[in-house]
């Protein structure tokens, strides 16, 4: 992948962030590419890790191998049919991280340049280097270029490679939206907490380290995840009573509606955004 030029439409959250994995790989600047439609963004980004940024989706399109779509859904069939005459030319490899929207979408929308594309769903915690992706490739993409796929969005975290493309709004549910889940659920134990007497500085911080404490014990245990919690709840305790009260009010159904709700939105918005 070295020696490929990368360009990313879109310098939003995800579209800085593997930009700034690569760059922390060491991956040369000079091989970057990017655009935004905000010119005090694009002014920025050029200053602060001297790549080539435009306010040009054709210029970024015609000089790179690999062009990530990193655009809303809502504007991924404008983006690609404005760039056709250019794909057709230059027949990078696309990359969408558009929720929703499918790959057969997106060579429709090409007509006749026909690039093979790439589906990826990374989430936030990618700003970080600990983001989670998943990807879809569709036939036509070669192992080298599976490869390449593999090698940029590791820079910015973990990758799981999936065979079917419609499990892709399940990760989109699962991963892509998780932190959101996570977020909303710190929040409300820290709310807890306070409402039993805590300070919120206390709260937040026994909150914080446990969720982080948790997530380690999980990555670096080769014990599944209900062994671990009934490790830690003794019967009759105090981890069983709250336990408890969770399994009362049907957590785990309430999740799976949580994850179906999203999983079925996913698919709304390939039939709202085609």
């Amino acid at each position: 992948m070295t020696q490929q030029r990368i360009g990313f439409i879109g310098a939003g959250n995800m579209g800085s962030a593997l930009i700034e994995g690569l760059l922390k790989r060491h991956y040369p600047p000079q091989l970057i590419w990017v655009c935004d439609h905000h010119p005090e963004k694009t002014q920025a980004i050029a200053t602060k890790w001297a790549i080539h940024a435009t306010q040009n989706n054709q210029e970024v399109a015609a000089n790179v191998d690999i062009l990530v779509l990193a655009v809303k859904p809502s504007s991924m069939k404008e983006t690609i049919v404005d760039l056709k005459k250019t794909l057709q030319s230059q027949r990078p490899l696309l990359i969408s991280i558009a929720a929703g929207i499918t790959t057969l979408q997106i060579m429709r929308w090409q007509n006749e340049a026909s690039c093979d594309v790439v589906r990826a769903m990374p989430n936030t915690p990618a700003m970080m280097g600990l983001g989670m992706t998943g990807l879809f490739a569709t036939a036509a993409v070669n192992k080298s270029l599976r490869e390449a796929v593999s090698r940029l969005f590791v820079c910015v975290g973990q990758i799981a490679w999936l065979a079917n493309e419609s499990d892709m709004n399940v990760v989109t549910a699962l991963s892509g939206s998780g932190p959101a889940y996570f977020f909303y659920f710190m929040e409300c134990l820290i709310d807890a907490g306070m409402a039993l007497g805590l300070s919120e500085e206390i709260a937040r911080k026994l909150t914080f380290q446990t969720a982080l404490g948790a997530a380690q014990m999980v990555q670096h245990s080769n014990v599944k995840v209900g062994e671990l919690r009934q490790k830690v709840t003794s019967k009759g305790g105090t981890t069983e009573q709250a336990i408890n009260v969770l399994k009362d009010g049907k957590m785990a159904e309430l999740l799976q509606a949580m994850l179906a709700s999203a999983t079925k939105h996913g698919q709304t918005l390939s039939e709202q955004y085609d």
